[in-house]
């Protein structure tokens, strides 16, 4: 059995054909919707699949930015852990993500790496990357003038006084996307309280949260790809950051999505036919 743990907050129609793609007898699904939509079917969605138990998680509004992040992706683990404590892998995309392969296909590949943690890491830090951990920060969220210029002095200042939160810790950030175990899922939840107090003051913590974890531990030896190089190939997530933030797939990319050899791809729109030509490719 696989969990599914997705994030989603609008383009629901690429929701749609997420669940449709990933009904299956051996997975479940675990869906957070962000508290800010306001008049979601959630009885249509859960209908929408067959075979699969969709699930959805309470909800949270989610800055971007701040641990709210961190916080849904917990629920989603927790309700998925505490609800079928055989799942061999934890699945995180977004609700604008779509496997690029069968969910047999999936499973026989995850099967066969397992106990591999599918985790992705960048390929360095610059000063104002490692700040983003190193620091407090209080004022997250949504970035306004006030709230970049507040960071900015948060900085200065603790740079000045000599602060440094990790000084004894191995920092890594990345993706936050993953695929990972459920050896790997009970230290995160044994591990919660630790875990939210590295992180509440953290800017950005999702890019830190199951990279510090991972190389902070035994499970840094279960990486499926232990290059830190930035590559898709570490959590097998088509991901574009040189064309956006990140780039949004359309139709002319088809080939290229399809020639990846990853697992899964983001980000997508509901209003072109990408979506349509990649379900109806992974259907045949």
């Amino acid at each position: 059995m696989h969990a599914y743990l997705i994030l989603a907050h609008n383009n629901f129609g690429v929701l749609k054909k997420l669940i449709q793609m990933l009904d299956n007898e051996s997975n479940d699904l675990y869906i957070h919707i962000d508290k800010s939509v306001k008049d979601f079917d959630f009885e249509y969605y859960k209908s929408i699949a067959s075979k699969s138990c969709v699930y959805f998680t309470n909800r949270v509004n989610i800055s971007w930015g701040d641990y709210s992040m961190v916080k849904a992706e917990y629920l989603l683990l927790k309700k998925a852990h505490e609800n079928h404590h055989r799942y061999k892998y934890y699945h995180l995309i977004s609700g604008v993500d779509l496997p690029l392969k069968t969910a047999d296909e999936l499973h026989a590949f995850f099967d066969a790496q397992y106990p591999k943690e599918f985790i992705h890491f960048a390929k360095s830090m610059n000063n104002i990357e490692l700040s983003r951990v190193k620091h407090y920060h209080f004022f997250t969220g949504r970035r306004n003038i006030f709230n970049r210029l507040m960071t900015k002095a948060e900085q200065i200042f603790q740079t000045i006084l000599g602060i440094n939160r990790v000084k004894k810790t191995k920092v890594a950030r990345g993706s936050q996307w993953f695929s990972i175990s459920d050896d790997f899922v009970r230290y995160l939840l044994d591990n919660e309280k630790q875990i939210k107090k590295r992180l509440r003051f953290t800017f950005i913590p999702d890019e830190f949260f199951v990279q510090l974890a991972a190389v902070n531990s035994r499970f840094a030896d279960n990486l499926y790809c232990d290059r830190f190089d930035n590559s898709n190939e570490q959590n097998l997530r088509l991901i574009d950051w040189t064309r956006g933030h990140p780039y949004t797939f359309n139709e002319e990319d088809f080939d290229e999505i399809m020639n990846s050899g990853c697992m899964f791809v983001r980000k997508l729109t509901d209003d072109n036919k990408l979506p349509d030509m990649i379900f109806e490719r992974i259907s045949k």
